[in-house]
């Protein structure tokens, strides 16, 4: 028996079945490490005999059962790994005793019951991950005694109450995720004195009133996600001091007021989103954002006319302004090249009148682009993911084909634009706008009496294809897979989707070792017959 093994480390093998009962009998065993293998069954119960252990990983494996509590009595321990298993129970509040305890990962499992109070014990805790578990009941107060804490992750679960006042204790906090939960009430003002905070995930909640002005004490924040709450009020003017926003997502609340200009201020900002009852104009100062690549206006009460400005902005991909009450026609800047990063463009549901010409289309060339290894799909980085789920993620929308819920039509007519993107979308893609003429339409111009337009040379945005409205949704059968990739972007990943993500990328590793390691044992044989001569 190796009862003087200090370090056992299996990881990243294929190892199977069930974790041995025996290694409890290694006394002086410190460390071990077994992630990333095939093993089943339990965690044996045996393990919490071992005084010595400092780190014990055995997460990225196949274990069930509960959380053994004797682990509370490692009181050496600092890491414990058990994260992406199928661990079942609740977590023990043994682990409370863990004093010497700095990195905790419970996530992606079937761990259920409340958070233990006993966790606010671990005075030297620095990231805590319970994030994607079946966690319920309310965020014990006793967290904010963790004074090192830097990471608290608790999203994807069922928790409920409101967000502790002793939270905005944690002074050490840089990511503080509490997104697709039932948490209700309003923010507390105390988050503002986390002045070392640099992601405030607090989506997909029940929260409610205002947006507290301390918010924008957040110095070093990056990345803001309150998206799918119901939150009120105004976007408070405090928020402009945030320079180095880069992600910042309101969208489906309940905010009124007009644009909140303020929040321009940071020229860092990539990701906009601000989809409420907001009202007003598009103001100009959005062209100071030169990162900006998402720009989501989309269902508010904004009024005025096109901003011919925006497509100076160079890394445009999304510009969403559905759903307004903009007016007027659309002309760009005249630039040579117009949104040459574009991806998404909807204009949809708006009062725009003009015409629907063909050249300004043609300068769309990341939407041209057929050459998948170059332009990939359309990941954003971050919480903010464009998911391509095997559809294009490329897409225009002018306006709907056909709306039955208002009782109304929008009809386009005319030729339809030849070349480049046009040529990628199918019959159906026009339907219920029967003026339209020409490829992919069995319908030639000409044919039963359709008046087609003039192609105007003027500088208009969309020049050559005429319209009464602006009415016509391209690509249809495209929207069906891009309407999963918004589902996935407003939503948050569901829980079903990236474990089966991960077990498939689990698999495709674990194939490619094994492809490796038959390499090697061939390169070894190779090698020993030529020694044998």
């Amino acid at each position: 028996m190796l009862s003087n093994l200090e370090t056992l480390s299996l990881h990243s093998n294929i190892l199977k079945g069930h974790i041995p009962v025996s290694l409890g009998n290694l006394s002086n065993l410190g460390y071990l490490r077994l992630d990333n293998n095939w093993f089943r069954g339990r965690i044996p119960r045996e393990l919490g005999n071992l005084d010595n252990l400092m780190k014990v990983n055995m997460s990225f494996n196949f274990l069930t059962g509960h959380i053994p509590s004797g682990l509370g009595n490692l009181i050496k321990l600092s890491e414990l790994y058990l994260f992406l298993n199928n661990l079942t129970g609740s977590i023990p509040p043994s682990l409370g005793n863990l004093s010497s305890l700095k990195t905790l990962y419970l996530y992606m499992n079937d761990i259920s019951g409340r958070i233990p109070n006993e966790l606010g014990n671990m005075k030297n805790l620095d990231q805590l991950l319970l994030g994607h578990n079946q966690l319920t009941g309310s965020i014990p107060a006793s967290l904010g005694n963790l004074s090192n804490l830097k990471v608290l992750d608790v999203h994807e679960n069922f928790l409920s109450g409101v967000i502790p006042q002793e939270l905005g204790k944690l002074e050490s906090l840089i990511q503080l995720a509490l997104s697709h939960n039932e948490l209700s009430g309003q923010f507390p003002a105390s988050i503002g004195n986390l002045s070392n905070l640099q992601q405030l995930v607090l989506n997909d909640n029940q929260f409610n009133g205002s947006i507290p002005k301390e918010l924008g004490n957040l110095n070093s924040l990056v990345e803001m996600l309150l998206l799918l709450n119901r939150l009120s009020g105004p976007v408070p003017d405090s928020l402009g001091n945030l320079r180095e926003l880069e992600q910042f997502a309101l969208h489906n609340n309940r905010l009124s007021g007009y644009f909140p200009e303020t929040i321009l201020n940071g020229k860092k900002l990539r990701y906009l989103t601000l989809g409420n009852q907001l009202q007003g104009s598009i103001p100009r100062t959005l062209i100071n954002c030169k990162n900006l690549e998402v720009l989501d206006l989309g269902d508010n009460k904004l009024t005025g006319g096109f901003p011919n400005w925006i497509d100076t902005l160079p890394e445009m991909q999304v510009l969403v302004l559905r759903g307004n009450k903009l007016n007027g026609t659309l002309h760009t800047s005249n630039t040579k090249t117009t949104f040459p990063k574009l991806r998404i463009l909807d204009l949809s549901s708006n009062e725009f009148t003009c015409r629907l010409p063909s050249n300004h289309f043609k300068n769309f060339k990341a939407m041209m682009s057929t050459d998948r290894a170059a332009s990939g799909e359309l990941y954003m980085g971050g919480k903010f993911m464009y998911y391509d789920s095997g559809a294009r993620s490329e897409r225009i929308e002018i306006g709907p084909t056909e709306n039955i819920s208002r009782l109304h039509h929008y009809r386009s007519f005319g030729v339809i634009p030849q070349g480049g993107q046009f040529n990628t979308f199918g019959n159906n893609s026009f339907q219920g706008n029967n003026g339209l003429c020409g490829f992919p339409l069995t319908k030639s111009c000409g044919d039963d009496g359709v008046q087609l337009s003039p192609m105007p040379e003027d500088g208009s945005f969309f020049n050559g294809f005429s319209w009464k409205s602006v009415a016509m949704g391209y690509g249809f059968e495209m929207l069906i897979g891009l309407g999963i990739g918004w589902l996935v972007f407003y939503l948050g990943k569901p829980r079903w989707v990236i474990r089966i993500t991960e077990r498939e990328q689990f698999e495709r590793k674990i194939h490619g070792i094994r492809a490796h390691n038959h390499n090697r044992i061939s390169q070894v044989s190779d090698v020993r017959s030529v020694m044998s001569f």
